[in-house]
């Protein structure tokens, strides 16, 4: 069977990656054409700002946390106050009541603490996908803002960013399943022959010139 086709980009191909934080480019490690590994460091932002934040709610956290142990010491003392009947039994509930007040400002001191890392991560932009830089826009010094949207600093085609898309007419399409081996040329390397498989098949035809023809998507090997 015969068809012809043409060769196109793959729908998520090409990744746009951008910072989820602001600040100054301290390092850009790509320009166009570089090829990436998955994970691979393409861009640092300036951290100190975040770090410096990130000590205070340390510091914050050891604060709190000896004021939760000393409302458990209290709690305690109380209780056995309350025991040989020197002080009211009201004020162990009292004294409850401080210890989860200092154990909620605890829990929220330790989640402020968790974004800023989580930040912190964030000013390392890792190549989500192997593939080819296509365009790069900033460059070290510069300061991006990434208050609503996250800025491109790169976009990354991946290596299996191509695929082809045959048209099978209506008379041939019931031969065509999913795996099905195939192998085409194109115009660029007349003399070379690749290969690839069937990995779909369009559910709706297209009419063209009054013929209906199927897209049939091939996996490029």
């Amino acid at each position: 069977m015969l068809a012809t086709g043409v060769v196109r980009p793959r729908v998520g191909a090409e990744v746009r990656v951008g910072s989820q934080v602001s600040g100054i480019v301290e390092e850009l490690n790509v320009t166009v054409g570089s090829h990436v590994e998955k994970g691979e460091v393409l861009a640092r932002i300036d951290s100190r700002a975040l770090a410096s934040r990130r000590a205070q709610a340390l510091a914050q956290v050891a604060v709190i946390e000896q004021d939760v142990a000393r409302a458990r010491i209290e709690k305690s003392r109380v209780e056995r106050l309350v025991e040989r009947q020197l002080v009211a039994a009201s004020e162990v509930e009292d004294r409850r009541l401080d210890l989860a007040s200092a154990e909620a400002r605890l829990e929220k001191a330790r989640r402020d603490a968790a974004v800023i890392d989580t930040d912190l991560s964030y000013t390392v932009i890792r190549a989500p996908i192997t593939g080819t830089v296509a365009s790069v826009t900033t460059q070290e010094g510069e300061t991006v803002a990434a208050s609503f949207t996250a800025p491109t600093f790169v976009t990354i085609i991946g290596d299996d960013a191509l695929q082809l898309v045959a048209l099978v007419d209506e008379t041939d399409i019931g031969a065509v399943a999913l795996g099905n081996r195939v192998t085409f040329s194109v115009e660029a390397y007349p003399a070379d022959e690749f290969s690839g498989k069937v990995e779909r098949i369009a559910p709706r035809g297209t009419i063209i010139s009054g013929v209906v023809n199927y897209e049939v998507m091939i996996a490029i090997e």
